[in-house]
């Protein structure tokens, strides 16, 4: 008889435990797969369609503590923090992506989702939105280039804005004679001339179009010559000078009087080659730093007595695997911006980066970080950093 009572008790105690058990496995289930690696974002985008950003953040940030190079996380990080309307937090964590690629490739460690074209594409489409429009437009036409299937379709949303500041209009300008869009190209360009501080920008890149798209070097020389009057001390007219002659006449010498020019200017400080500490594998020449492998080029400036407010550089990149070039400038230690080296070479880039005036000493430094070599073709991506001038 007790024994029959023994085991009728731990029939219902195990009944009642399986009872228990049953009532909660759903509820044990969801809390395991929020767990997961594979669940962190759709829990986080049902967060967000529920309009609760902060959780989603919160989900997306334990993820990455404990995932460094979970690159989808980044993403998707980014995609929170623009939802947000918090566009310069948006654009730093892709510029994050790119900073933690390195790492990932060198160590063996677990990685998840790294798109090169998508991230030039996000960065581009989040400083867009920040207002940084012209490193927008570099990092547009790199992802161009790339191939990311968005990009096109981006691209013309900023061409299609119906009111366009100045600074917009530099970027439209540049993406749109990447993509050879005429009446894109020549509606920024009419606002870029109607703005006195953008004036000399308008006019270089009208030239670049004549050069490229309408054929017409000799048009170019004189939209330049003629800027050049008005503007006899500015080295990057100068700079754009000495490319074209260059280019017409397949001669580094042909351009050589205006490149001397734009060194010889007063209020310009020329940051000669040979003041640049190189990277191992780089070295300099008679044509500038050259860059045959991903590295740095790293300078300490002393400005001089002149307020210099822009930073000149005349740069080649050579074409491979579907891609130019990528340079990041780096001022005191911290990232400005990224160009991108591609259609004309050389190629201009002229830098508005001290509306106030650049402090009497800094550190600039150039780093190349997309390095690549096609080895059926010979084919090698590498830079030429023919002038650096602070104007």
């Amino acid at each position: 008889m007790r024994i029959f009572w023994v085991r009728a008790i731990a029939f219902v105690i195990l009944f009642l435990a399986l009872l228990i058990l049953g009532l909660s496995l759903e509820r044990v289930t969801l809390a395991f797969g929020r767990l997961q690696p594979e669940n962190y974002a759709a829990v986080a985008r049902r967060a967000m369609r529920q309009g609760d950003l902060d959780a989603a953040e919160r989900i997306v940030e334990k993820r990455l503590s404990k995932h460094f190079y979970d690159f989808d996380a980044l993403y998707l990080y980014a995609e929170i923090k623009a939802h947000k309307r918090e566009f310069t937090t948006a654009s730093e964590i892709i510029r994050e992506v790119f900073r933690r690629v390195p790492g990932a490739k060198a160590n063996d460690v677990a990685a998840y989702g790294y798109d090169e074209a998508k991230t030039y594409f996000l960065l581009a489409k989040y400083l867009w939105r920040a207002g940084a429009c012209e490193e927008a437009a570099e990092m547009m036409c790199a992802a161009l280039d790339a191939g990311y299937s968005l990009a096109q379709e981006e691209a013309n949303s900023y061409m299609d804005e119906a009111a366009l500041t100045s600074v917009q209009a530099a970027g439209v300008a540049r993406v749109a004679a990447k993509i050879k869009n005429s009446p894109a190209f020549l509606r920024a360009i009419d606002i870029l001339l109607r703005t006195h501080s953008m004036r000399r920008r308008g006019e270089i890149l009208l030239a670049q179009w004549m050069e490229t798209v309408d054929k017409n070097l000799f048009g170019a020389q004189m939209r330049l010559r003629a800027l050049l009057s008005t503007s006899p001390g500015d080295p990057a007219v100068n700079l754009a000078l000495a490319n074209v002659y260059s280019r017409a006449f397949r001669k580094e010498s042909a351009g050589a009087r205006w490149q001397s020019l734009a060194r010889e200017t007063t209020g310009a400080k020329v940051v000669g080659a040979g003041l640049f500490r190189l990277s191992k594998g780089n070295y300099v020449d008679s044509r500038g730093i050259v860059m045959g492998r991903n590295g740095t080029a790293s300078a300490r400036i002393f400005t001089g007595a002149y307020r210099v407010t822009r930073l000149v550089m005349n740069v080649t990149g050579t074409w491979a695997i579907g891609m130019y070039p990528v340079l990041v400038v780096r001022v005191d230690d911290k990232e400005i911006c990224r160009l991108y080296v591609d259609g004309l070479q050389p190629h201009l880039f002229d830098l508005s980066l001290w509306p106030q005036g650049a402090p009497k000493d800094l550190s600039l430094e150039l780093e190349f970080i997309n390095d690549a070599f096609e080895p059926l073709s010979g084919v090698d991506r590498n830079v030429i950093v023919h002038d650096v001038i602070l104007y």
